[in-house]
């Protein structure tokens, strides 16, 4: 068999163009670990966002509820805390035991991974109170 050189003398192996293809396979490679981490750290975001979102709202509803308001205005309270900090409270309940109070405070927060793909929502629920 004989080989045939090229242009420049140079031996014809038959690869060619699998540089430029294998640039290509690594580039979309790259491109895609880069989006699938970028969509980790929007979720784990969302979710310390939600945890802290959540205190926030049961620490709210619990100082109302030390200070004797009423069950309803301390969650509205957590409400309006949860709205601020742009989430949305899904449910608040207070809990009386004698001199011990606690707050159930359960939030939602929206989030997008992939624009128009979503919303998605993270929940969480926290308690504040004086009790055991």
């Amino acid at each position: 068999m004989t080989t045939v050189g090229n242009v420049r003398g140079q031996v014809d192996s038959g690869d060619r163009g699998s540089a430029a293809l294998a640039t290509v396979v690594g580039c979309v490679a790259l491109a895609l670990g880069l989006l699938i981490m970028s969509m980790v750290v929007v979720y784990v975001l969302a979710v310390h966002r939600a945890r802290h979102v959540a205190d926030l709202t049961a620490l709210a509803a619990a100082e109302q509820a030390v200070a004797r308001v009423d069950d309803q205005t301390s969650c509205e309270t957590a409400a309006d805390v949860a709205e601020r900090n742009g989430a949305r409270q899904s449910s608040c309940e207070i809990i009386r035991a004698g001199v011990d109070v606690v707050a159930v405070s359960s939030v939602d927060v929206e989030f997008r991974l992939l624009g128009p793909v979503g919303p998605n929502t993270v929940a969480s629920t926290s308690y504040a109170g004086t009790g055991p």
